[in-house]
């Protein structure tokens, strides 16, 4: 019997189960770091492109701090932190009147209403 391409295609789908078994990823538990983090970033509504790249650097630095980052601790710290910034400048809270006040032009001589 000859395989056609379509065959070729299915089996390759098929590689990590291909001989029958099954295969069991372990899923690796959240440390605390990476647990607040992701709170942290679910709490910042962010419309702005790089808000999904900059989360995920921020679980991936997360991450490091929980697995033990060694010397580099003080450095991966600071990249966190930076990150977390970021995303909170780019944070988008359009229900906030209080904010929008704060950010509204103030003109000299003409009274706030």
């Amino acid at each position: 019997m000859r395989r056609t391409s379509a065959d070729a295609a299915r089996s390759r789908q098929k590689l990590p189960g291909a001989r029958g078994g099954i295969v069991a990823v372990q899923r690796r538990r959240r440390g605390p770091v990476e647990r607040k983090v992701r709170a942290d970033v679910g709490a910042l509504v962010t419309a702005h492109p790089m808000g999904e790249a900059l989360a995920e650097m921020s679980y991936s630095l997360a991450r490091a701090l929980d697995d033990g980052a060694g010397l580099a601790t003080a450095a991966v710290n600071r990249e966190l932190r930076a990150n977390l910034m970021e995303l909170s400048r780019l944070a988008v809270d359009d229900g906030d009147s209080f904010a929008d006040e704060l950010s509204a032009p103030v003109r000299h001589g003409t009274p706030p209403g």
